[in-house]
């Protein structure tokens, strides 16, 4: 029953393509900086409550994820912008009353501390700063292919391949334009920033492989280097936090 209850619930985010996220990690000169989260997530009927567990659409329930982070000091997070929205089909009837509303989610969480990343970012994350390079690695977990005597794995694997294969998860990472960066996968869509995707599809099944690592988890990683401006004198670390902090002007790539 669940197994069937997850294919219904993955057919139905497709077919209302109520399921979109952005991920943007800004980092300033010193690497701290923000992340900049923004998604779209179908919520239950008659609730502010996200079908994505991880992924939340209250304040409320949002700021309880990072509360030990701020209570320590962290971070901090601030731009809040929340909405829900009603979904009609082409013919303007309401679609289906458990994918009728969605949540249109954007918030930012602040910190100067690159490392605490690791505690909140999605999938694993490993942050290492040493000197003045800072280096990022991500990996999501991947399913297993199905045992071919296990047919309704099987199935739902399939379709939920079929459903979820044209849509993605969009990560984003900025930081000054004259600093030197390197990576193995992803794409550069300007100066001082680096893409990369995730394909949904490749999420529900893996693709058989003799390397475990490969077999088991789908992974990218930058590095990131110091380098002087061009001509220009760099701003203080105190300069730096206040272009950044919470309601300042900094402008998001």
């Amino acid at each position: 029953m669940r197994v069937l209850r997850f294919v219904v619930l993955g057919v139905g985010l497709c077919l209302t393509g109520c399921f979109d996220y952005v991920e943007r990690i800004v980092f300033r000169e010193d690497f701290g900086g923000y992340v900049q989260f923004s998604y779209r997530v179908p919520v239950y009927p008659e609730q502010e409550r996200s079908m994505i567990a991880f992924l939340p659409v209250s304040r409320s329930r949002i700021e309880a994820r990072y509360e030990s982070l701020i209570r320590e000091g962290r971070v901090r997070l601030a731009d809040f912008e929340i909405s829900i929205e009603e979904a009609s089909g082409d013919n303007g009837e309401v679609q289906d009353e458990l994918f009728r509303r969605t949540a249109l989610v954007r918030y930012r969480v602040y910190f100067d501390d690159p490392v605490v990343l690791e505690d909140f970012l999605p999938g694993r994350t490993v942050v290492i700063v040493r000197q003045n390079r800072l280096n990022i690695r991500r990996a999501f977990p991947l399913s297993r292919a199905a045992d071919e005597e296990d047919r309704l794995m099987a199935i739902v694997q399939r379709l939920s391949s079929k459903v979820l294969s044209d849509h993605t998860m969009t990560f984003y990472v900025s930081f000054p334009p004259y600093y030197e960066s390197s990576s193995a996968q992803g794409f550069v869509s300007e100066p001082g920033v680096r893409g990369f995707i995730l394909p949904l599809e490749r999420t529900v099944t893996a693709k058989e492989s003799d390397d475990e690592t490969v077999r088991t988890t789908l992974a990218w990683a930058v590095t990131i280097t110091r380098a002087p401006p061009p001509g220009g004198r760099r701003g203080s670390a105190e300069e730096q936090r206040g272009r950044l902090r919470p309601g300042g002007n900094a402008v998001s790539r």
